[in-house]
């Protein structure tokens, strides 16, 4: 869309050009222009449509190219587009840069629970528990009431053999989703494993 203002203006501007090599020289211009703008068309459709590699790239071209919707990227966006790409880089294993990323997400957004949450998954899957620890507990101290901030926390504790503190944070997820099958599931599991807690 925005490219059209640059399109209408060329009309105009094509009137009152009218040596050739100048006429030449602004059409490779606004090629130039269309070009790129096709180019950063088919990031940002990556970027929401695609997964695996691609997507990993095309958010990364939209991050170094300091621009989203043709303007420059507003602190939330960027903060978003580091945080997908996080998860893009997450379920690939790449946990090192998938923490990179969601760390410059709550670096932009310290409010980000989701950047906090998918850390600590981050984390967890690298084996740095306490970590994992330590950003569950931001991410509840953010927003008390998310059940999926108690859910992993619960779920690290489990990996740590905190079975009280995980059975505690199981059922506290199930308090806040007690559609959460996976909290029934592992707080029975501590239950038969270690008894009632």
């Amino acid at each position: 869309p925005n490219a059209w203002p640059c399109v209408c203006n060329a009309q105009s501007r094509m009137r009152r050009i009218s040596n050739p090599a100048q006429i030449l020289a602004f059409c490779i211009v606004l090629a130039l222009v269309v070009q790129s703008e096709r180019v950063w068309a088919d990031d940002a459709t990556e970027c929401v449509s695609g997964i695996g590699q691609p997507q990993i790239e095309a958010r990364s071209r939209l991050i170094e190219s300091g621009e989203i919707n043709r303007t420059k990227i507003h602190v939330e966006n960027l903060a978003i587009l580091y945080y997908n790409r996080g998860i893009g880089y997450r379920d690939n294993q790449d946990y090192g840069r998938a923490i990179s990323d969601f760390s410059d997400a709550i670096r932009l957004n310290p409010k980000y629970v989701n950047a906090y949450i998918n850390r600590a998954s981050a984390y967890q899957r690298a084996g740095a528990l306490d970590n994992a620890i330590s950003d569950c507990n931001a991410a509840i101290s953010i927003e008390p009431d998310n059940s999926q901030a108690q859910f992993r926390r619960g779920s690290v504790y489990m990996d740590l053999g905190e079975e009280d503190l995980a059975y505690a944070d199981f059922s506290e997820t199930i308090r806040l989703d007690s559609g959460k099958a996976s909290a029934y599931f592992n707080r029975a599991i501590i239950s038969e494993n270690y008894g009632d807690t």
